[in-house]
């Protein structure tokens, strides 16, 4: 609370991210404010269960000294100190503690541009040269598998209760979380997330520097004209402005060893690491900020849409039949308490704008698909494509998809446009579904 102490904050972000160090162009905003929603964890995971925080409400932060309270709400991470900590010892193996010593993990070294695929072991024998004998400046961002990994890991529980993306991102359950190994002064330009997912974050060690945007209208454009204009250093995103220089909302947030960050969707970042660093991260969906993700990744990236939309992690075909699922799951759990999917619309309840806004967008996409199906002429069987045999509430649905959206259209009237009046969304989506 030290206005000082703020200011002095706020200066050195703006020093890091306008730096000859930092990936991407360099034009701060003017306008720059420190991102001060530290929350305890009761307070944090409380607002996100109850589905109040939402893409507008910005990022959650919980300090160091909430780290014991994370892990007693279910974040468990292993407890390393020291890149030496990563990998197995010569003689003992130390399972879902350490990484085995023969497991892969990305490497890319932002000095000479290379990236590949290393063993952990000698991945993490470069880490540990020391800062004035390196030659590289190694960046490791991986997947954790089982099998490969099998770290033991875990988000709090609340997260994985609100983590709607289960229903079209399968490998959610076998990606348990991301490892990013970072030696000090890396750096990533900015950016968003896959699918415009949100995120949380927690360091382990070290400390990371994050510069953070609301998606509003604006800046989506902005970053959109950017990246279409070849994501040039200087900024230039046309008539669009100049970026970031003109980024509305523009925070930046400081982590250091112990804290944790939860990014909601659709969240512009960039990041800057001053110091050695090992963060573990998870990407996810809630039902109250599908609205940002959906209107972010539907818009046309030009040759960043395949990177956008990951197919990786899932297509836009799974995510469809995902979205029809939750759509009649809230259909039909409305006004039941002990239905399954009740914790995901318990807020409609009590017109809770977050959900029924996520929900109302939803059913605009959904419209979508109807319209693109009677173009097709594939209006029957395709919704979704399941066996025969399959009998689930959500293929028995399917077979009246327009009621499930006029259902839609009803709970979530009036922030709802008229059923079937669908959003012009770029034909590159419509093509590939």
């Amino acid at each position: 609370d030290d206005p000082s102490e703020v200011s002095a904050i706020v200066g050195l972000a703006r020093r890091v991210f306008s730096g000859p160090g930092m990936a991407g162009p360099k034009q701060v905003p003017e306008h720059v404010e420190l991102c001060r929603n530290v929350v305890s964890v009761d307070e944090g995971l409380e607002r996100i269960e109850r589905s109040e925080w939402t893409a507008e409400s910005g990022p959650l932060i919980f300090a160091p000294s909430e780290l014991h309270a994370l892990e007693a709400a279910g974040l468990e991470v292993p407890a390393w100190r020291t890149f030496a900590d990563v990998v197995e010892g010569e003689e003992q193996a130390q399972a879902g503690t350490r990484l085995k010593r023969g497991s892969r993990l990305n490497k890319s070294d932002l000095h000479s541009g290379q990236h590949g695929v290393m063993r952990t072991v000698d991945i993490v024998r470069q880490l540990q040269v020391p800062p004035e004998e390196r030659t590289s400046l190694i960046n490791s961002i991986t997947e954790m598998k089982a099998g490969n990994h099998s770290l033991h890991v875990s988000l709090p529980r609340v997260l994985e209760r609100q983590r709607v993306s289960n229903l079209w991102w399968p490998a959610a359950s076998a990606v348990k979380t991301f490892l990013l190994l970072s030696m000090q002064r890396c750096s990533m330009s900015y950016h968003l997330d896959l699918w415009a997912t949100a995120v949380f974050y927690n360091v382990r060690w070290g400390c990371k520097v994050f510069a953070l945007a609301p998606p509003s209208a604006h800046n989506i454009r902005l970053l959109r004209a950017w990246q279409l204009h070849g994501e040039q250093d200087s900024g230039e995103a046309g008539s669009a402005g100049v970026f970031p220089r003109d980024l509305q909302g523009f925070t930046v947030a400081v982590l250091e060893a112990g804290s944790a960050i939860a990014i909601p969707a659709g969240w512009l970042h960039a990041v800057y690491t001053p110091e050695d660093s090992c963060v573990f991260g998870w990407n996810f969906h809630t039902c109250a900020q599908l609205n940002a993700s959906l209107e972010a990744i539907t818009v046309n990236w030009g040759e960043k849409t395949a990177e956008m939309r990951q197919t990786r992690a899932f297509t836009v075909a799974k995510l469809d039949t995902g979205l029809w699922q939750l759509a009649t799951a809230v259909c039909n759990s409305f006004g039941q308490a002990e239905h399954p999917y009740a914790d995901l619309t318990a807020d409609l309840d009590v017109s809770r704008r977050a959900v029924a806004r996520s929900m109302s967008v939803v059913a605009d996409y959904l419209a979508d698909d109807i319209l693109i199906a009677q173009q097709h002429g594939r209006m029957r069987g395709n919704f979704p494509r399941c066996s025969p045999k399959d009998g689930s509430a959500a293929c028995v649905a399917y077979k009246d998809p327009k009621a499930i959206i006029q259902r839609l259209f009803e709970i979530t009237s009036p922030l709802a446009s008229s059923p079937l009046q669908s959003r012009q969304r770029d034909s590159r989506v419509k093509r590939e579904r």
